[in-house]
C-alpha cells in the first residue's frame, strides 16, 4: 500500500466530480433553451439573443481552455463556471423592464429571485 488510505474514496470523489460536471453542463443547457424560448421568442429580440449567444460561446471557451494539458482544471471548473454564467445571464434578462422580448413577471420570476438568494 502506498499509506495514503485513499482506495474507495479516491473513485467515489472522482464519480462526485462527473456527476457534477454533467449537472452543471445539463442544466445550463436546458437554461439556455429556457431563455432562448422565453427572452428570444421573436428574431427582432437581437440584444436578448446576443446575451444568450454570448453565455454559449463563454462556455465553449471555458471547456476547451480548462481541457488544454497545460491548465490542468478539469470540466468541474468550467462547468461550476458555466452554470454561473448561466444564472446570471438568466438574471439580467429577467430583470430587463418590461417590453416585447421579456414576458410579464410571473410565479417564474419569483423561483428566479428565490434560486438567486439561495445561491
Amino acid at each position: 500500500t502506498d499509506g495514503s488510505g485513499g482506495g474507495d474514496k479516491d473513485g467515489a470523489y472522482r464519480l462526485l466530480l462527473i456527476a457534477s460536471s454533467v449537472v452543471f453542463y445539463f442544466g445550463s443547457f436546458i437554461a439556455v433553451g429556457f431563455m432562448y424560448a422565453r427572452w428570444a421568442p421573436v428574431p427582432d429580440c437581437a440584444f436578448n439573443i446576443t446575451v444568450i449567444t454570448f453565455t454559449i460561446l463563454l462556455a465553449a471557451v471555458y471547456s476547451a481552455v480548462s481541457m488544454r494539458g497545460n491548465v490542468r482544471a478539469g470540466l468541474f471548473t468550467s462547468g461550476a463556471m458555466t452554470a454561473y454564467c448561466t444564472y446570471l445571464c438568466m438574471s439580467a434578462l429577467a430583470s430587463e423592464p418590461e417590453g416585447r422580448c421579456t414576458p410579464e413577471y410571473t410565479r417564474a420570476g419569483e423561483g428566479l429571485e428565490i434560486t438567486g438568494f439561495i445561491v
